[in-house]
């Protein structure tokens, strides 16, 4: 949209580029530049994602096996997550540990690799109860 006064001088106000004289207003896309003088006005927001440290502990396990079923392992994980995230009361304050999960989904899908457990063995179980809960009838 341009201005039918045809004037080139134009002020930035609150992010539109506003004619001087007939005071039309269009929409500005700032650029930024970032430098010394000029530091950068905007960060961009950090997120937590378990499913990508949960990734990155698939690929600390370096078997083929996990590499091979890595769509159906990650499919499962989501479920899990989103189960427990729906839940109204939890009694965990905090997601499953990354072991005890592997194992767990390891077992549906019947895919034969060692994991490494919790020292406490009574966690351990109370972990793997709480995930037989959360996901349906037809994983098991």
């Amino acid at each position: 949209m341009s201005c039918s006064c045809e004037n080139s001088n134009k002020l930035v106000i609150e992010n539109y580029l506003t004619c001087t004289t007939c005071g039309l207003c269009t929409e500005y896309n700032p650029t930024y530049v970032i430098s010394y003088n000029n530091p950068r006005a905007h960060y961009r927001k950090c997120y937590y994602s378990r499913i990508k440290r949960f990734q990155k502990k698939m690929r600390e396990m370096k078997s083929e096996l996990i590499g091979q079923y890595s769509e159906d392992i990650l499919c499962l994980y989501g479920h899990l997550e989103f189960a427990w995230n729906c839940l109204r009361e939890k009694k965990r304050k905090y997601f499953f540990s990354q072991k005890v999960v592997m194992y767990f989904i390891l077992k549906i899908l019947d895919i034969d690799v060692t994991v490494p457990l919790l020292k406490n063995e009574d966690r351990t179980k109370e972990q793997l109860q709480s995930m037989c809960k959360l996901l349906p009838e037809k994983y098991f």
